[in-house]
């Protein structure tokens, strides 16, 4: 057999948490409003509370901007690995040969960040479905995907049952 190569690596792009993102630096920027309001009217000490609480929201953004690029998808030659997690690592596989199906999903605002989903449906008993979400250039990974796919089942000389 040949040597398992590399052929794309990745994370999900930071605007598959968009709205979160911008919930976040909104409670930030009201929070501050409101040490500054507390500050001239009842003190400092309601003011330094304002900004301890203000802190929450931008702990909270960069947890889940973290979470997100400890996300890593990686298309070999042979297989789709998954790995995801900061301090404890979870890692799932995928062989090429056994994706029956995918389909590319690009909602309005990652289409409008060139960015999609590409939801894989597979004949594994463990992973049925794996989701590969908000990766740039979507249309160029799912080709690169499509023509693996094909090499590795033709190496293996693999075949799915169409009536399955």
């Amino acid at each position: 057999m040949n040597e398992e190569k590399t052929i794309w690596r990745g994370s999900s792009s930071a605007v598959l948490y968009a709205g979160f993102y911008f919930l976040c630096g909104s409670a930030f920027i009201l929070c501050l409003a409101a040490a500054i309001y507390l500050g001239i009217h009842y003190g400092l000490t309601s003011a330094l509370v304002c900004v301890g609480v203000s802190l929450l929201p931008l702990i909270a953004g960069l947890v889940r901007w973290l979470v997100n690029q400890s996300c890593v998808y990686e298309l070999t030659s042979q297989r789709i690995r998954i790995s995801s997690g900061i301090f404890s690592k979870t890692s799932q596989e995928v062989e090429l040969y056994r994706i029956k199906d995918m389909t590319m999903v690009q909602p309005f605002l990652q289409r409008f960040f060139k960015c999609g989903n590409l939801v894989l449906a597979t004949n594994d008993a463990s992973t049925p479905t794996v989701a590969i979400e908000a990766v740039p250039e979507i249309e160029k990974l799912r080709d690169e995907l499509r023509n693996a796919v094909e090499t590795c089942r033709d190496q293996k000389r693999v075949r799915l049952n169409e009536l399955e």
